[in-house]
């Protein structure tokens, strides 16, 4: 759950799903600073279903079936550390311009 939230709350991730940029190295990142121990070599990232990091570094993919997955309303990332059975899930949303023009406005 950690590293769930610690990619759900990441605003780059936020940031490259709005803009439909399937940016693994975020994720990765995101994943990496969450406190909890990781082997790159045993981590698997997929969006959708498709692999976009496996093996410690980014793995080959269907650009054509990647950009439809990224042009969906909801996105599945799946994370697999490689570490163990436990299981997590974490629903988040993207920034849009809206949400930070909104925000930015927004004066207490």
């Amino acid at each position: 759950k950690q590293v769930a939230m610690s990619v759900a709350k990441s605003p780059l991730v936020k940031t490259a799903f709005f803009g439909e940029d399937p940016n693994w190295g975020r994720v990765i990142c995101a994943v990496g600073y969450a406190g909890v121990p990781m082997t790159p070599e045993k981590t698997v990232v997929k969006f959708g279903g498709i692999p976009v990091y496996a093996n410690g570094t980014g793995a080959p993919f269907d650009a054509d079936a990647l950009r439809k997955v990224m042009a969906q309303h909801d996105i599945v990332i799946d994370i697999e550390m490689g570490l163990g059975g436990a299981e997590a899930t974490v629903w988040t949303c993207d920034f849009s311009y809206e949400y930070v023009k909104i925000n930015g406005e927004y004066h207490t």
